[in-house]
């Protein structure tokens, strides 16, 4: 434990008290970044399957009667 004079206990409890809101403010922040990044990747992967499936559809190759594509 620190030794503080009488007139710095507010100063050092005010520094304390800072830096546990700056720790919950920084994790908050951390939380909303990363539920943004979920979002933006479920809806990433879902338009792209989408897209896949149009492509393939569009590009579907005749099957020969052997039953090999070409």
């Amino acid at each position: 434990m620190e030794m503080v004079e009488v007139g710095q206990v507010d100063e050092v409890m005010n520094a304390e008290k800072m830096a546990e809101v700056a720790i919950k403010v920084l994790c908050a922040g951390m939380s909303v970044a990363m539920s943004s990044l979920t979002e933006f990747a479920s809806c990433s992967a879902e338009e792209y399957a989408e897209l896949v499936q149009q492509w393939e559809k569009k590009n579907k190759l005749p099957h020969s009667s052997s039953g090999v594509e070409m």
